[in-house]
């Protein structure tokens, strides 16, 4: 159906017409596939009913009518433009919430940073502690090593003493015994222990 057109009293303005003037439409059906269909359709229903076009078009508009009444979608609560802002609204609540999640997360990082330089100074305290530890166990090895032969020289000049009484014995000198500068430098932390 391509055109609707509509007979109207010559002598009235189109804003003055009532429904009750408007008694005449026209249908024109077009070459068109659809409307050559629509067309056979109408001829076989007025041929099998014995209908008059006009009472075939009045049933058909009351039952689309009727219908669409009966069957109208109910209206949407909300606007597009209303789920639009909510939309945008769950978006900004999505950002804030993402935002604080990434600084919750920066936080716990610089935390877990922090907690691994304590742990790593702590470390190198425990291995400076334990290599001072070593130095001062070898130290004092050298040291007791060093006090043996001082013992045997203090010995060997108590017989020496003995031998002094000996006129046949020469006399012999004691030489000074040098003091290991390590040792020297490191003796006054060995008695802090």
């Amino acid at each position: 159906m391509s055109d609707r057109k509509e007979r109207a009293s010559p002598d009235r303005s189109s804003s003055e017409r009532s429904i009750a003037d408007k008694s005449g439409y026209v249908v024109n059906f077009a070459q068109a596939e659809a409307d050559q269909a629509l067309l056979r359709a109408v001829t076989q229903t007025l041929e099998a009913q014995s209908l008059s076009f006009s009472d075939l078009c009045k049933r058909s508009l009351q039952l689309f009518l009727n219908s669409s009444e009966r069957f109208n979608p109910p209206e949407l609560p909300q606007s597009v433009a209303a789920l639009q802002q909510q939309v945008l609204d769950l978006q900004v609540q999505m950002a804030r919430l993402e935002g604080k999640e990434e600084a919750r997360q920066r936080y716990a990082l610089r935390k877990l940073e922090q907690q691994m330089r304590e742990l790593g100074d702590r470390l190198d305290t425990l291995e400076r502690k334990e290599f001072l530890e070593q130095q001062v166990r070898h130290l004092t090895d050298r040291l007791a090593r060093l006090e043996i032969p001082e013992a045997i020289a203090a010995d060997a000049s108590y017989s020496s003493r003995a031998h002094l009484d000996n006129p046949t014995a020469p006399e012999v000198e004691q030489v000074p015994q040098e003091i290991d500068p390590l040792l020297d430098r490191l003796g006054p932390l060995l008695e802090d222990f």
